[in-house]
C-alpha cells in the first residue's frame, strides 16, 4: 500500500486562523463589556449605600444606618475586580466613616463642655452600637487619662463617666470606669509628678514613679493598665539616652561612675545584650584594691597661665602681679609631672560632700594621695592682656577646650596647651591613673567682663568696655544675636568642660570681698549670678572665697549662700583644712603662684613638690632684667 502524503490548501488554513482570531476578539469584547458592567453596578450600589445611609441617619432609623454600615464594610475588605483601580466600597466606608465622625465629634464637644446628653444623642449612640461603642470608650478612656494628668477638670470627667455607663453598647466598657474614677483625685498628684519628672529626664525617679503606681493594687486595673503604659514608655526613652551617657562616661576613663550608671541601668534592662557588654569592659578598666584615706585632702588653686611671657614680664604696671600671681605654662606642666611623682591622685571636689557629719573617708588606689585642683579667675579681664594671659577660651575643630590669644605678628593663635584646662586634660591622658575616675577639676567663676572672655549680658558690656577704652583697645559693639552667639559658645565650653571631669564652681558674680559687703549686695551679687551665669552653667555647689575673704559659719551672708545650695566653701590658707557642719564642708586651699614658688617655705610647698624643680627661671628673668 502505498503511503499519501496530505496537505491543506494554504488558502483553508488561513480562513481556520481568522476565523479563531476573530471568536477570541468577540469572546474579550464580551467578558469586557461584563466586567464593565459589574464595575458600574458596584459603583452605583455603593454609592447608594451612602445615600441610603444619610437617608436612614436623617429618618432616626438607626438599626437600618447600622445594617448599611455593617454591609459597605464587609465588601470593603473584599479584593478589587479586574480592570478597576479600587473597590468602590472602600470610598463609600470612608464616606460613611467621617459623617459618623462628624456627629460624634460633635456629641464629644458637648461632653467637654459639661453638658448633658439628650434623648436623642442617646438613641443615636445606642443605635449605632459598635461604632458608637468604640468611638465613645476611646474618647472617654482619653478623658480619664488627662484627668489623672491633670489635664482635665474632675467634673467633667465625672459627670461623661456617669453619663455613657447608663448607654447599653458602652455600660461593660464604661463601667469599670465609673467603679474606680472616685479614688482618683488621691492619685492624681503621682501622676502628674511621675510625668514631670519624666519631662525633666530624671529618668530613674520617673521610672521608680511608675512602677509605684503600677503597683498600686487597690488604686484599680485602669489606673495600674495607664502606669504600666508610661512604665513602657518611660523605659523606652530612657534606653538610649542613659546608654549612650554611660558610654560616653566610660570613653573619659570614668570608670567608677559607668560602672554605677551601667549597674542601674542593668536593673531596669536586666537581659539587655549591650548594657551587659559595656558593664563587661567597664569591669576590666576597674581599679585595683581600692584602701580607705583618712589623711589631709589638700587643694590647690592656680590663676591663669602666663602663655606669653614676654608680655606678663615687661616691666610694665601689671608685670608684678603676674609675677606674683601666675604661673607660666611650663611651671604648671612641671607642677603636674612633681605631683604625680609624689603620688598625689585628682578627685572630685564633690566627694567630699558624701558622708555629711562624720569622719572624711575616701577609697582610693594603694599608696595614692587625694588632691582638689581649682582654676580661678578664668573670665580672663582685659586687665589679663597685660599680664600675658590668653585672651578668650574656644573650642578647636576636634572639640577640644583652647586658650587664644595674638602671637607676635598679630595672628591670632589657638592652642590646647596654652592654659591650665588642656594642659592638664593632655597630661591624664598620658596618666590615666593620676585622676581617680576621670576627675579633673573645679573652675570657679565669675561674670564679671563675661565668661571666658566672652560678653554674654549686656549688664557686662560696660565694665568690658571702660576696660578696653582703660587700655586703648577698641569698644565692643554687640547686639542681642551677638549675645546668644556667646551664650552658645560659652554652654558649649561647659558642656565639654563637665563631659570630660570638669567641675564649675562660682567665685560670686562680681569677685567682691564678702567680708566687705552687706547682706543686701551679696543678695543682688547673686540674683546677678542666677540670672546670667547659672543658666549657662547650671547649678553649682561649690564657692571659693574671693581673695580668701572668709565668712565665719554663724554669718548671715553665708547661711544665705547655704541656703541657694552651696555646700563647699573654700578660703585660702598653707596647711590642709577641712571642717564638716551637717551638710555643708569648708576647705582651704593653697596657692601655687610666682609668690609661693620663690617663698616655698611660707606654703609649706615641700609636701607637694620641689618647688626648685617647678619654677621657670628663665621666664621670671625677664622680670627682673
Amino acid at each position: 500500500m502505498t503511503n499519501q502524503l496530505y496537505v491543506r490548501p494554504k488558502k483553508e488554513a488561513k480562513s481556520r486562523l481568522q476565523s479563531l482570531l476573530l471568536t477570541g476578539l468577540t469572546l474579550t469584547l464580551i467578558l469586557a463589556s461584563i466586567t464593565l458592567f459589574l464595575i458600574a453596578r458596584n459603583q452605583k450600589t455603593a454609592e447608594r449605600a451612602q445615600s441610603d445611609f444619610e437617608s436612614a441617619l436623617g429618618d432616626q432609623s438607626y438599626e437600618q444606618a447600622l445594617e448599611i454600615y455593617r454591609e459597605v464594610q464587609a465588601k470593603a475588605v473584599l479584593p478589587a475586580q479586574t480592570g478597576t483601580v479600587e473597590n468602590p466600597y472602600q470610598k463609600t466606608l470612608t464616606e460613611l466613616e467621617s459623617i459618623l465622625s462628624d456627629r460624634l465629634v460633635i456629641l464629644e464637644d458637648k461632653l467637654m463642655l459639661g453638658h448633658n446628653l439628650s434623648a436623642s444623642d442617646q438613641a443615636f449612640i445606642q443605635g449605632l452600637g459598635e461604632i458608637s461603642s468604640l468611638r465613645l470608650s476611646r474618647f472617654v478612656r482619653d478623658l480619664s487619662r488627662s484627668y489623672l494628668m491633670g489635664e482635665t477638670d474632675y467634673q467633667t470627667m465625672s459627670q461623661t463617666i456617669t453619663q455613657l455607663s447608663t448607654l447599653q453598647n458602652l455600660r461593660d466598657s464604661v463601667q469599670v470606669l465609673n467603679d474606680e474614677y472616685s479614688s482618683w483625685p488621691e492619685l492624681q498628684p503621682a501622676f502628674k509628678a511621675a510625668a514631670q519628672l519624666q519631662q525633666e529626664q530624671r529618668w530613674y525617679e520617673a521610672y521608680a514613679a511608675w512602677d509605684a503606681l503600677a503597683q498600686t493594687a487597690q488604686s484599680g486595673t485602669f489606673v495600674q493598665d495607664f502606669a504600666r503604659q508610661n512604665l513602657d514608655a518611660c523605659q523606652s526613652a530612657m534606653y538610649q539616652p542613659l546608654l549612650a551617657a554611660a558610654q560616653d562616661v566610660l570613653s573619659q576613663n570614668r570608670v567608677i561612675t559607668a560602672h554605677r550608671q551601667l549597674e542601674d541601668l542593668h536593673q531596669v534592662f536586666p537581659g539587655d545584650r549591650a548594657v551587659q557588654a559595656a558593664l563587661d569592659e567597664c569591669m576590666q578598666k576597674m581599679p585595683g584594691k581600692l584602701v580607705t584615706f583618712r589623711g589631709a585632702i589638700e587643694h590647690l588653686v592656680i590663676k591663669p597661665l602666663i602663655v606669653d611671657p614676654a608680655t606678663a614680664f615687661d616691666q610694665d604696671p601689671y608685670a608684678a602681679a603676674a609675677y606674683d600671681t601666675m604661673l607660666t605654662t611650663l611651671e604648671f606642666k612641671r607642677l603636674l609631672a612633681a605631683l604625680y611623682t609624689n603620688n598625689y591622685i585628682l578627685v572630685d571636689q564633690t566627694r567630699l560632700m558624701t558622708g555629711a557629719g562624720e569622719r572624711f573617708a575616701l577609697d582610693l588606689p594603694e599608696g595614692k594621695k587625694p588632691l582638689v585642683v581649682v582654676l580661678e579667675g578664668l573670665n580672663y579681664f582685659v586687665t589679663r592682656r597685660e599680664t600675658g594671659n590668653c585672651w578668650d577660651l574656644q573650642l578647636d575643630e576636634s572639640g577640644q577646650v583652647c586658650g587664644t590669644w595674638p602671637g607676635p605678628d598679630g595672628t591670632w593663635i589657638v592652642q590646647r596647651e596654652s592654659e591650665a584646662i588642656g594642659i592638664l586634660d593632655a597630661f591624664v591622658e598620658e596618666h590615666p591613673d593620676f585622676s581617680f575616675d576621670g576627675a579633673k577639676g573645679l573652675i570657679t567663676l565669675s561674670g564679671y567682663e563675661g565668661i571666658f572672655g566672652l560678653v554674654t549680658d549686656p549688664d557686662q558690656l560696660d565694665d568690658k568696655n571702660q576696660a578696653l577704652a582703660t587700655l586703648g583697645y577698641p569698644e565692643l559693639e554687640l547686639g542681642p544675636a551677638d549675645y546668644e552667639a556667646n551664650r552658645e559658645q560659652v554652654r558649649a565650653i561647659i558642656s565639654q568642660l563637665q563631659r570630660t571631669g570638669w567641675q564649675i564652681g562660682t567665685s560670686t558674680y562680681g569677685m567682691i570681698n564678702l567680708q566687705n559687703a552687706s547682706l543686701e549686695q551679696v543678695q543682688s551679687d547673686w540674683a546677678k549670678w542666677m540670672n546670667q551665669i547659672e543658666p549657662l552653667t547650671g547649678p553649682v555647689t561649690a564657692l571659693s572665697f574671693p581673695n580668701g575673704a572668709v565668712l565665719q559659719a554663724d554669718d548671715p551672708r553665708r547661711q544665705f549662700l547655704e541656703n541657694q545650695g552651696i555646700r563647699v566653701f573654700s578660703g585660702l590658707g598653707a596647711t590642709p583644712y577641712i571642717v564638716r557642719n551637717e551638710d555643708v564642708v569648708y576647705t582651704d586651699k593653697v596657692q601655687v603662684s610666682g609668690f609661693s614658688l620663690t617663698h616655698p617655705g611660707l606654703y609649706h610647698l615641700d609636701r607637694f613638690f620641689d618647688a626648685s624643680l617647678v619654677i621657670d627661671q628663665e621666664a621670671r628673668s625677664l622680670f627682673n632684667g
